[in-house]
């Protein structure tokens, strides 16, 4: 898998298709929410959000990737449903590092927009 493509899995929560591209020391710093170190603790993270994007209907869009040799940049929108109606829009951007085909670290930055802004989606 490239690492673009691990890269946006991952940013839209397709954690089984690309956790094994996670390096065993990996940090995740949640910005302004949590950070997680080490693969146990960010796989036991991703449980309840895989749960969560299982309960409700997901409208994922990349709006933008930006890769050099070490590090992918994914930006993007998230929308969320429940029974037809938006509940939640997420405005994100994730910045993987890479140490060969392994992610050792990533930063995410997720804005969840104001009620008033969701007509643009």
């Amino acid at each position: 898998m490239l690492k673009k493509d691990v890269a946006v899995s991952l940013s839209i929560g397709k954690f089984d298709e690309a956790h094994s591209y996670l390096s065993e020391d990996v940090k995740w710093n949640i910005v302004n929410d949590r950070v997680l170190n080490g693969f146990d603790k960010v796989e036991e993270y991703f449980k309840p959000i895989s749960k969560y994007f299982d309960s409700v209907t997901t409208n994922f869009s990349v709006d933008e990737v930006i890769e050099t040799e070490e590090k992918v940049v994914i930006v993007g929108t998230a929308v969320f449903y429940k029974n037809d109606e938006k509940i939640n829009i997420i405005e994100a951007c994730d910045v993987y590092f890479f140490d060969g085909n392994k992610v050792v670290e990533l930063k995410s930055y997720c804005i969840p927009l104001d009620k008033e802004k969701w007509e643009d989606f």
